[in-house]
């Protein structure tokens, strides 16, 4: 049965299906997070006696009001992906032990400090018998105390008092400095007791002051590092948070490898003043994963940074870098990128999978239309096609998809891209960098010496590229590339606020085709609703009774999301005549577009509601792409 409740936050009432109890989600009046009550323990709603009354839709479709009234939040309990259980953990360190073993330390050093000046520059040796069974008790006395010292050093280092983080190397090389400073101490002792080898012959002395250089020198190599690491450790004395688990090198080999298995395109590493936050984007939205205490961001950005080769020691400018990460028998490519924050650097990481195929265009979301279109524009000789949206809304891919149409082996088709994401067979493509000190600009004045037929160029941003774009398409080129607008529209007042002329513009464009992504519906939970009136209409729809959407219930499949996966919502805007005359009056986008939706261009919501009436996707999603586009 369905779930009334009021909203602790607006005190409205809400109906939410019977399965979200006890999860987390959105209000759709006030937007704050609010948790679903057991039904039990819902807050009863007053309600008019006619209403008892009045019939309920089924139980699995829930009340008509409850679609859209509870937007599940990435990361709460519903959303959240499973932890890292032998990460990093954060607990305070006592200081008791490492307070006995550094008196024991300082006291030992202080001890052989004074028994090298008594020996070396007073030469108790040679004052005579009284002094002579001085000196003799004093070496006992300092000998048990180093003894002592050793042993503390012993305790320190295997016992890991301090909190010190070694590799098994590391830790083999000082455990047996330690032993052999404990040999040391028990054969000096033995030795001291025989005739030949006490400081009072002339036959003796000389073995043993070389005795006592080995024993001085031994304790001053082990035992000094262990009064290091016990005062200047992390946590030493303090009690502060220290990390505890396996090794970084795994911690972050961990991260990314359980981000592959979730489908993630980046993960985030943010420093908080509660921690690292660690977050995944998924099918395009960010999910939180797990925190980490602040003193894990040093280990993990060095570790990231030793991959990408990039400068550790450099925390105060942006850096760029990639690796790649093995996994299995493939290896992923990384786009490693830092940046400094208020409370340490910032990592971002791009995961790309190079043996994964390019979809084509069929399976992108491009209707029959439109395919017959995109055809048409990518078999033309010469030309320009834009591809339009925002960053992360699948421009490349489109491009990549177009391409491999292409027939490449009657055509010489080349690419210039900051980054090549994918290789496409038989197709030369050219990385651009500053550090490799080419340019878009340079890249493509290379590409029109190399007899092409099709040029696809990653990305307009300036001026000059527009211009080399325009005049490669001028002279008998097909040109494809990509442009940041809200609409189809506006890449044609985005040409022109370049500094492109406009009967240039109008004599080679031939469409722009607009996109965002959406998530779909999980196959694996998916259930049909009944929607509200506000969602149908807000589609520009017309409602009817009876009328049936799609929604995930949210399964281990999609991490409890409802979405697996995405499909894009495409714009398609064709150049004609009118379209060309409108351009040659340098008329603005919002006239341009009008005239295309009046010739037949389906917009952005148009696309999506069609996809949300063919179960793919569902109104939230429509409405969170297009929400920000111009003229929906």
């Amino acid at each position: 049965m369905p779930i009334r409740f009021l909203c602790p936050e607006c005190s409205r009432e809400l109906h939410v299906p019977d399965s979200t109890a006890g999860k987390a989600g959105k209000c759709p009046h006030c937007k704050q997070v609010i948790h679903v009550p057991a039904a039990a323990q819902a807050t009863p709603v007053p309600r008019p006696a006619a209403a008892a009354v009045q019939p309920g839709p089924a139980p699995s479709a829930g009340p008509p009001e409850a679609a859209a009234t509870l937007t599940t939040v990435p990361g709460e309990p519903a959303l959240q992906a499973p932890p890292f259980e032998e990460a990093v953990v954060a607990r305070r360190g006592s200081w008791v032990p490492r307070a006995v073993a550094g008196l024991l330390l300082l006291a030992g050093l202080a001890a052989l400090g004074l028994r090298t000046y008594l020996v070396v520059w007073l030469n108790f040796s040679q004052s005579g018998a009284a002094g002579a069974e001085g000196f003799e008790s004093f070496v006992k006395l300092t000998t048990a105390l180093g003894f002592l010292m050793g042993v503390s050093a012993l305790v320190v280092i295997v016992g890991g008092i301090n909190g010190l983080r070694l590799r098994p190397s590391g830790r083999t090389w000082l455990i047996a400095g330690v032993a052999a400073l404990l040999a040391l101490h028990l054969v000096y002792a033995g030795l001291m007791n025989l005739p030949a080898l006490r400081p009072m012959g002339a036959d003796g002395g000389k073995s043993w002051r070389l005795l006592e250089a080995i024993y001085l020198a031994g304790s001053l190599i082990v035992c000094v590092p262990a009064l290091i690491y016990v005062l200047g450790s992390e946590d030493a004395f303090g009690g502060r948070l220290r990390m505890e688990g396996p090794d970084v090198v795994e911690l972050v080999d961990t991260i990314l490898g359980q981000a592959l298995e979730a489908r993630a395109s980046d993960v985030h590493f943010e420093p908080t003043p509660q921690g690292v936050a660690v977050r995944y984007r998924i099918d395009g939205v960010l999910h939180p994963i797990i925190t980490y205490p602040i003193s894990a961001l040093d280990r993990i950005v060095s570790r990231i940074k030793v991959m990408a080769q990039m400068d550790i020691a450099e925390k105060r400018l942006p850096q760029d870098g990639g690796a790649t990460l093995a996994v299995g028998n493939k290896g992923i490519d990384l786009r490693i990128s830092t940046v400094p924050s208020s409370y340490g650097e910032r990592v971002v990481v791009r995961l790309l999978d190079p043996t994964t195929s390019v979809y084509g265009l069929e399976g992108l979301g491009l209707g029959p239309k439109l395919m017959s279109q995109m055809d048409s524009i990518i078999q033309n000789p010469h030309g320009v096609f834009f591809c339009t949206g925002p960053t992360g809304s699948g421009k490349t891919t489109t491009l990549y998809a177009a391409l491999l149409r292409i027939d490449s082996a009657e055509r010489n088709v080349i690419t210039v891209e900051d980054p090549v994401e994918y290789q496409l067979p038989g197709i030369s493509q050219l990385p651009v960098g500053r550090k490799k000190g080419m340019s878009f600009v340079s890249g493509l004045r290379s590409i029109l010496r190399q007899d092409p037929d099709v040029i696809m160029v990653g990305e307009v941003r300036d001026r000059e590229t527009a211009d080399m774009v325009i005049r490669a398409a001028q002279t008998g080129h097909l040109v494809l590339s990509t442009l940041h607008t809200n609409d189809s529209a506006g890449a044609v007042a985005r040409l022109m606020d370049l500094g492109v002329e406009p009967f240039l513009l109008a004599s080679s464009l031939t469409a722009v085709l607009a996109q965002r992504l959406v998530r779909r519906v999980c196959p694996h939970c998916a259930e049909d609703y009944t929607p509200t009136r506000e969602e149908v209409e807000a589609l520009d729809l017309e409602y009817q009774d009876g009328l049936l959407f799609k929604r995930g219930k949210g399964c281990a499949q999609c991490l409890n999301t409802g979405y697996y996966g995405r499909i894009g919502l495409f714009e398609f805007l064709v150049v004609g005549d009118a379209v060309r005359e409108l351009i040659m009056a340098q008329a603005d986008a919002w006239t341009i577009r009008k005239c295309a939706l009046e010739r037949g261009m389906a917009s952005l919501k148009a696309d999506g509601a069609t996809k949300v009436l063919a179960g793919v996707t569902t109104p939230t999603e429509v409405r969170r792409v297009t929400q920000g586009s111009v003229h929906e």
